[in-house]
Formats: structure tokens, sequence, C-alpha cells
């Protein structure tokens, strides 16, 4: 629902309240504080360099290690690892394997390997959707301070214009004309 009240019923009310007239004004001067600091600071920044100046040694590790666990040389060096370990114990080069057939160790090894890799991908996961986060925060402050910009430069330009039509009648006639 919207409602409309006139200019002659606010200024009634007031003139009949004067702390709300205080109160609007207060509004207004806090809105206008924000539009000035928004207008004055600079909106764009850069993220990803705030971001990595701020990592401790356990926020490198983790994105370290969920960089290199999406990567093929990852995939390559468990894949010779594996066929290492199997080709070591299966008794290929020595009589008694340190881990026979079923492979205990390295099964222990994988299993405390991945227990590691998934918290620390997580962790580094939970970064990047705050830096993500971060970067919509800083495209949205750098659009809301264009548009503003733009408005202002269009009511700017809008004067100007009117001011020109002022000076010089003859050429909206003309305009009008065509």
């Amino acid at each position: 629902m919207l409602l409309e009240l006139s200019r002659a019923d606010l200024e009634d009310y007031l003139e009949q309240r004067p702390r709300a007239a205080m109160a609007i004004l207060r509004t207004m001067g806090e809105r206008l504080r924000e539009t000035n600091t928004l207008l004055s600071a600079r909106a764009a920044r850069n993220v990803d360099a705030e971001f990595d100046r701020n990592l401790s040694w356990s926020d490198r590790l983790a994105d370290t290690v969920a960089e290199l666990n999406g990567s093929w040389k990852f995939i390559v060096f468990l894949l010779l690892l594996a066929a290492g370990w199997v080709a070591v114990n299966t008794g290929v080069f020595w009589g008694s394997p340190p881990d026979p057939y079923p492979f205990a160790l390295f099964n222990l090894a994988l299993a405390i390997l991945v227990g590691l890799q998934g918290p620390l991908i997580v962790m580094s996961q939970n970064r990047q959707s705050l830096k993500d986060r971060a970067r919509a925060e800083t495209d949205y402050q750098v659009n809301l301070k264009n548009e503003v910009n733009i408005e202002t430069l269009l009511r700017e330009f809008s004067e100007l214009r009117a001011e020109f039509d002022k000076l010089h009648p003859e050429r909206r006639a003309a305009a009008a004309a065509k």
C-alpha cells in the first residue's frame, strides 16, 4: 500500500510537532553524510591482495593443499606412489616385504592423508567464499558510486541545458520545429 502526503499536510504536521522535523532533518543528514562518504571514498579495491596480506601460515597451507589436490600432478603422484608401493611390497625386490598384501600400512597412510586433506580443503573453500562475498560487496559499492555519479552528471547536464535554453530561446524553437 502506498500513501501520499501532500506538502500542505506535511507543513501542518511539522508546525504542530517540531520534534518530527528534527527527526527528519537528522535522518536526512545521516543519509547525506553516508552518501558523501561513499562518494569521497575509493570504492574499488583489490580484494585478493587484501586477503592475501592477512593470511596466516595455516591459511596458506590450506590453500596450497587445496590447489595441489585439484591438480594432475597430485593424481599422477598418487598413481606412481601406489604403483611403487605395490611393486616394492609384492616381494619383487626382496623376499620379505615390509607391508605385504593387502597393504595395511599403505591404506593407513592414505586414510590419514584423506583425513587431513578434507578439513584443509573445506577451510580453503570457506575462505574463498568470504573472498567472493568481499568481491561482490566491492562490486556493489563501485556500481552504486557510479550510479550516483551518473545521476549527478545527468542532473547537471539537464540544468546546463535549461540554462542554455534560457540564454538562447531561438535554438529551442528551432529544435522544436525539427
